[in-house]
């Protein structure tokens, strides 16, 4: 699991690598229930994504001196497809103050 995730993998390849014949690859909701009833899978799992995330960073790192011959989009759009903190999506939270009485703005017409 972690040499796949090491090269830069994604969950689906390793749902690939653990399946077991006849299956071909691992199923989502068995790969969702091991990480949530078997803590070593979902730390095992978190690492992974850390170490596929590490590769990532260092591909930018060797693309960066290629110059021209290095494609910056391309890459930015795994990352973003890729990694939750790689998004462009911002999300805001908006509160007003529920105490205070709401305001409005009256527009009076005098002809």
């Amino acid at each position: 699991m972690h040499s796949i995730y090491g090269e830069g993998g994604c969950d689906a390849e390793v749902k690939v690598a653990l399946a077991i014949e006849p299956a071909r690859a691992m199923s989502n909701g068995l790969w969702d229930d091991l990480q949530e009833r078997e803590p070593i899978f979902s730390e095992a799992v978190k690492e992974g994504r850390q170490l596929a995330e590490a590769w990532w960073a260092q591909a930018r790192k060797r693309g960066i001196f290629m110059g021209k011959d290095f494609n910056a989009t391309t890459y930015i759009f795994s990352m973003k497809n890729r990694f939750l903190n790689w998004r462009d999506k911002q999300e805001v939270e908006h509160s007003a103050d529920q105490k205070a009485p709401p305001t409005f703005l009256l527009k009076i017409d005098n002809r």
